[in-house]
């Protein structure tokens, strides 16, 4: 995964992990990173669709699944990353 890309899972798994325990500016800047995501394509659409699933425990990983291995190896990584923040 290039470099840049690799720094994007752990500060979206920390605005993730932040907006679930109520904060109100993360909320928002998932929501606005979300709104463009949705404007720039498929494989950003589904990222949207990641992070706001991923707040949920209602979703399944397959719905939103990306497209593509560079899509599904940063969903994973966001994952990873997200399983580090969360209590065991």
């Amino acid at each position: 995964m290039p470099s840049r890309m690799a720094a994007a899972p752990p500060g979206l798994a920390a605005l993730i992990d932040a907006s679930a325990r109520g904060d109100a500016q993360a909320m928002s800047v998932l929501a606005n990173m979300a709104e463009q995501m949705m404007k720039a394509g498929a494989t950003w659409r589904c990222w949207a669709g990641a992070c706001a699933a991923s707040s949920t425990a209602s979703a399944t990983p397959t719905s939103w699944l990306p497209h593509g291995p560079l899509g599904r190896e940063l969903l994973i990584s966001l994952l990873d990353e997200l399983a580090k923040l969360r209590p065991q």
